[in-house]
């Protein structure tokens, strides 16, 4: 498994990828509720690969997990008492995490976790928050 940073190259693959997350998650207990093309919405994915948000988990050139971080908040995170505060930069933001059905319970999830604490660790992030 390779873990890192989605390139532009790989935008219709991530749109593809949550398409097919989105209808392999339909009938199942941990329907995730999203929409295609409004929850990720493709501006969202287009803009989150530009700024280097995406985090890919690829096994044999497939993407089996993406997931994006930033530091935006969605509202009503202001109004919640957080044990670890922290300035907005300093607070990694879990957004539109999915492992593919065909790909789960091989840890792809825990691994993709360690990998974005090993991130917060080296950019001094006092926090990560699941959005």
């Amino acid at each position: 498994m390779i873990i890192n940073v989605a390139k532009y190259d790989k935008y219709d693959e991530v749109i593809k990828f949550y398409h097919n997350l989105i209808d392999g998650m339909q009938n199942s207990k941990f329907n995730c509720g999203w929409i295609k093309n409004v929850y990720p919405s493709q501006n969202f994915i287009y803009d989150s690969i530009t700024n280097n948000e995406i985090i890919i988990a690829e096994i044999d050139n497939n993407i089996a997990g993406v997931m994006i971080i930033n530091h935006e908040s969605t509202t009503g995170y202001e109004k919640v008492k957080w044990k670890t505060t922290g300035t907005k930069n300093e607070i990694f933001i879990i957004h539109a995490f999915g492992v593919s059905p065909h790909f789960q319970n091989q840890g792809i999830a825990s691994n993709m976790l360690t990998y974005v604490i090993k991130k917060s660790k080296e950019s001094q992030i006092k926090a990560i928050r699941l959005d």
